[in-house]
């Protein structure tokens, strides 16, 4: 009997809101880069990571509103490449149309990320002899909120062209990070 009221709710969503169910999927493809301040503490390969992000564009009146799911490669996080990041980016926005040729998207986000390392030994000199020191390994989860700002471009029939940026600890002066998306978008 549950399902039968969810599906029915559904259904009366979709009749409420002829224009949802007119919404369109894309595939944007590109590279996210960590804040300038975070490049300080990463390896210099492990500024940037490829992205792969699924949007659900619908719209609502005037704007669309546009949930997405994107997630990076991992990217190193010391010289060795025994630290590694993995980062997924939700985001919950609203594209405004600017002109034809300009969208702005702004909204809400979270950033899930996780460093894994692996446990090793390193031997380093002591004056006439060596010692040993060990790394510890393991694994952190982070989760951070996110407010999104973004400016996309269509470049014609269901292709688009965007750069997003996205500021971590907004209010917080001494730990804000921002964050840099470029991509190239295609409508599936």
């Amino acid at each position: 009997m549950k399902r039968f009221k969810l599906s029915l709710g559904c259904c009366g969503l979709l009749l409420a809101f002829p224009r949802a169910s007119l919404a369109k999927i894309s595939l944007d493809v590109g590279a996210y880069r960590e804040s300038l301040a975070q490049s300080q503490m990463v390896a210099k390969r492990g500024l940037w990571s490829g992205v792969g992000r699924i949007r659900l564009d619908v719209p609502v009146g005037p704007v669309a509103f546009e949930p997405s799911l994107a997630l990076c490669t991992p990217r190193p996080l010391d010289s060795e490449g025994t630290r590694l990041a993995f980062t997924a980016l939700t985001g919950l926005d609203f594209a405004f149309p600017l002109s034809s040729w300009l969208r702005l998207r702004v909204g809400p986000g979270v950033e899930l990320s996780l460093a894994v390392s692996e446990e090793r030994a390193v031997v380093l000199r002591n004056g006439e002899s060596s010692s040993v020191f060990y790394s510890p390994g393991g694994s952190a989860f982070s989760l951070r909120f996110l407010v999104e700002a973004g400016l996309e471009f269509p470049l014609g029939e269901g292709y688009s062209l965007g750069v997003d940026f996205f500021v971590s600890e907004l209010f917080a002066e001494r730990t804000r990070r921002l964050h840099t998306l470029g991509y190239l978008g295609m409508s599936l």
